[in-house]
């Protein structure tokens, strides 16, 4: 005679933005008995977890700007009396602000365990064969890939016209404006990946019994727990900022008058400000 009682559970998910896989509380209880000599006895449970957690994230953010900014030029010439001659200023201001912020929730596998698995086999015959076999397998894995890109690209560039006063019996000043540039770049990216995995594991129990077996019989009572987790965390940031300034004021010219007047160029600056701040959390 030949017995056999057979249990399989297949749990399985698969999370694709993050969640929690909640198993447990199952319960499994079989019992043989009362079989002939010579009987093969067999109880059998196995259990099976599987989660994953796949985070694959790909940002990239581009900033480009391009200015141009010019006075016109200022001319007093062929007078007998001539006034001042004055350009204007020039100036290109730019400010580009990225902030980026990924925030991955794993937990695959959170509360596992919780179930039990009894099997009894009695009252068999003599040279029976009598086994209870019990196997709990969790397997668990996060994988998490990251990808971030920022990239600023500024181009600026001012200029002021010239001024000129010549050829006059009497002549004023000549002045140029000035020519400035201002840019800035702030960065932030944050990433936060929870990579917690199998969270919660075991809590299940497993209990056998063999009892009054007849001689030569034999008899075994296997429980294994197993409990496999996985996690993978790829973070890739690269942050490019690129800024080109040119600033030039005109000539200022006071020439050929019989009274002639100041000559007064402007000032031309640039100025570049570039923050980052770059933040990778794998919990």
């Amino acid at each position: 005679m030949k017995t056999q009682i057979k249990r399989v559970g297949l749990l399985s998910s698969a999370l694709l933005t993050g969640g929690i896989l909640a198993v447990g509380g199952a319960a499994v209880a079989d019992s043989i008995y009362n079989t002939g000599p010579g009987s093969s006895n067999n109880v059998t449970t196995t259990w099976t977890n599987n989660a994953s957690l796949w985070n694959n994230n790909h940002l990239w953010v581009g900033n480009f700007n391009s200015q141009g900014a010019s006075s016109g030029s200022a001319n007093v010439s062929g007078n007998t009396t001539g006034g001042s001659a004055m350009t204007g200023s020039a100036y290109n201001n730019n400010n580009a602000s990225t902030m980026a912020s990924v925030m991955n929730s794993g937990g695959a596998g959170g509360g596992w365990g919780g179930g039990s698995s009894s099997g009894s086999i009695n009252t068999t015959g003599p040279g029976s064969s009598n086994n209870i076999t019990t196997t709990w397998t969790n397997n668990s894995s996060v994988h998490n890939n990251n990808s971030v890109g920022v990239s600023n690209s500024n181009g600026q560039s001012a200029y002021t016209g010239s001024a000129n006063v010549s050829g006059n019996t009497t002549g004023g000043s000549a002045s140029t404006g000035n020519a400035g540039n201002t840019n800035g770049a702030q960065t932030n990216v944050t990433l936060a990946n929870s990579s917690s995995v199998g969270g919660g594991g075991g809590g299940g129990s497993s209990s056998g019994s063999i009892n009054t077996t007849g001689p030569g019989s034999s008899n075994n009572i296997t429980s294994t727990f197993t409990n496999n987790a996985s996690v993978s965390n790829d973070n890739s940031v690269c942050v490019t900022n690129e800024s080109e300034q040119e600033a030039s004021t005109g000539s200022a010219n006071v020439s050929g008058n019989t009274t002639g007047g100041s000559a007064t160029t402007g000032s031309a600056s640039n100025s570049n400000n570039s923050n980052t701040t770059v933040m990778v959390s794998n919990n």
